[in-house]
């Protein structure tokens, strides 16, 4: 998802405070990524960019889709640091385990193994991917 689709939402939540919003390593245009982008990672990132930024604690974490994920670890590890944490459509730690229950049709897992494979050939980053650590991001 873009940040752009956040357009209508950020300045209604600029009116109650600072708003941090940007895609970790190796999404949309940001950075390559040079590590496996796993939970602990990109939540050390975030943290060191927000240092640098001079935004102190205590944060309030909006997880979507996968970044859900990441605000769950990130409350469960320095929770300390936040003063709550909002899910929007977050992936849930069993996400991969619940997923593999349900067989898709064979076109549509044809048409996906054809899409994975292309991306694997036009993204000489994906071993670092946040997809690829999924399973790593769950079990922290």
């Amino acid at each position: 998802m873009e940040l752009e689709s956040w357009d209508q939402i950020v300045p209604e939540l600029r009116k109650h405070g600072i708003v941090f919003s940007y895609k970790w390593l190796g999404i949309g245009k940001s950075d390559r990524a040079k590590v496996v982008q796993n939970g602990r990672v990109i939540i050390e990132n975030l943290r060191k960019l927000l240092k640098i930024k001079n935004l102190d604690p205590p944060y309030i974490v909006l997880g979507h889709s996968l970044g859900g994920l990441y605000a769950n670890l990130w409350a469960r590890l320095y929770p300390a640091e936040l003063c709550g944490v909002a899910f929007i459509e977050a992936t849930h730690p069993d996400h991969e385990k619940k997923m593999n229950i349900f067989s898709p049709p064979l076109f549509v897992r044809v048409y996906n193994g054809v899409l994975d494979k292309l991306d694997s050939i036009f993204d000489r980053n994906r071993q670092f991917s946040e997809i690829k650590s999924f399973e790593e991001s769950a079990q922290q």
